[in-house]
Parts: C-alpha cells; structure tokens; sequence
C-alpha cells in the first residue's frame, strides 16, 4: 500500500499504523510480494526501533513461508521471508533465503527484477549486522 510507504518514508509511524489499521485487505504489498497484514506491522516495529519477537509476529512469518514453500519458484516470496526473518533476529536463516532468492533470479539474467531482489538481500544485509 502506497500510503504507508510514504509515511514510512516520512518517518510518521504514527500515520503508517493507521493506515494499517484501515486497511480491510489481509495481504498488502511488502517487496514485491503480497504478504500478510502482519508482516507490514512486524516492520513497522523495527522501523521504529523496536524489537519485534516470533511470539508476536510467528504466524505471519508462517503463513509467509507456506507462501514461498508453495511457490519455490517465485524469488519475491523468499526475499520477503528474508526480510521478515531479519527483523526477527533470525540472522542467519535471513541470510540463506535472500541469497537463495537472489540465485533465483540474478541480475545477469533479468535486468529487471534481479536488481530488486538484489536490493532486498542488501538490506537482508545491511539489518543482520551486529550493533
């Protein structure tokens, strides 16, 4: 949902929780990939410093991975897990599927999509390094 990408952008947490709030769709776009509701709001937390835990966020990062298990051809599903796994504090699985779904679809053979699922596994890697 464009809305909350631009109060994310605006650093207006406060708007983008609303935002979602409203939202009557179960799936919103997050990478590339239509995700549950709850993967959006698992970022919203990290984006805003805070830690979110796999007791909060476990189902959605479940019903994400069913997603991507029923698809293994869809690189988009793996780097949303990626991501979700990451703002999980699950560094090193993080880590295993953005590379996975950047091997799916490399930049040296989609000029298009490669350089997003790139761009994706950058920030797998840029959030899974130590503080």
């Amino acid at each position: 949902m464009f809305g909350i990408a631009y109060a994310v952008c605006a650093r207006d947490f406060a708007a983008a929780k609303e935002i979602l709030s409203k939202s009557q769709s179960e799936e919103m776009s997050f990478f590339g990939a239509f995700v549950p509701r709850e993967i959006e709001a698992l970022w919203l937390e990290l984006l805003q410093g805070n830690h979110p835990t796999v007791e909060q966020f476990g189902a959605a990062r479940e019903q994400l991975n069913r997603k991507a298990a029923a698809d293994p051809t869809d690189p988009y599903w793996l780097a949303a897990l990626a991501l979700a796994d990451v703002a999980l504090g699950r560094k090193e699985q993080s880590i295993q599927e953005g590379r996975r779904a950047m091997e799916m679809r490399p930049i040296s053979e989609d000029a298009v999509d490669g350089p997003l699922i790139a761009t994706d596994f950058a920030l797998v890697l840029c959030l899974g390094k130590p503080i």
